[in-house]
C-alpha cells in the first residue's frame, strides 16, 4: 500500500508550485514589469511549473518506494499543473480588477507596440485606439481560459515525458 497519496503530492507541491510563481509574479508587479510579456518571464514560468512538477513526482517516487507509474506521473503533474493555474488566474484576476485596473489596456497597448515594431508593414494602417478596441475585449475575455489550458497543456506534456523518464521499470512480472 502507498506511503503517501498522489492526492496528497497533488496539493502540497501545486500550492508550493503556484505560490512560488505568484511571488515571481508578484515581484514583476513591484517594478512595474508585469505588462511586458517577453519570452524571459515565460521561461521562468514554466521553469518554475517543470521544477514543481518534477519535485512532487520524485517526493511521491520517494515516499512509496521508489516506484511510481507512467500513469501517476502524468496524474501527480496534471494536478500540480490546475493547481498551479488556478492560483495564477486569481492573481490575474486581482491584478486586473483591483491592483492594476488598467492591466488590460495598458498590455494591449504594449502589444501593439511591440508588433508595430515587428511588422511595420502590417500596422501601417491600424491606429492604437483602433488596435486597443479590436483586441482589449478579448484579451480580458481569454486571457484567464487560455491561461488554464496553456498552463495544464504544457503541464501534462512535461509530466508524460517526465514519465518515461523517472517511472519504475519492471523487468520481471
Amino acid at each position: 500500500m502507498p506511503e503517501t497519496t498522489t492526492k496528497k503530492i497533488i496539493i502540497e507541491y501545486g500550492l508550493v508550485t503556484g505560490i512560488t510563481i505568484l511571488s515571481f509574479y508578484l515581484m514583476l508587479f513591484f517594478l512595474d514589469a508585469h505588462v511586458e510579456d517577453n519570452m524571459i518571464t515565460f521561461l521562468t514560468q514554466f521553469a518554475i511549473l517543470f521544477i514543481g512538477l518534477t519535485l512532487g513526482n520524485i517526493a511521491f517516487k520517494k515516499a512509496n518506494s521508489s516506484e511510481i507509474t507512467g500513469a501517476e506521473v502524468r496524474k501527480i503533474g496534471t494536478g500540480i499543473s490546475l493547481i498551479t493555474a488556478i492560483i495564477l488566474v486569481l492573481y490575474m484576476f486581482i491584478l486586473a480588477n483591483i491592483l492594476d485596473p488598467d492591466y488590460w489596456y495598458k498590455y494591449t497597448e504594449f502589444q501593439y507596440n511591440y508588433y508595430s515594431d515587428m511588422f511595420p508593414e502590417a500596422f501601417a494602417n491600424i491606429s492604437l485606439s483602433e488596435y486597443i478596441e479590436q483586441t482589449e475585449p478579448r484579451n480580458s475575455t481569454f486571457g484567464y481560459p487560455s491561461a488554464i489550458i496553456i498552463t495544464i497543456l504544457l503541464g501534462f506534456i512535461y509530466s508524460v515525458i517526465l514519465g518515461f523518464i523517472i517511472r519504475t521499470k519492471k523487468i520481471f512480472n
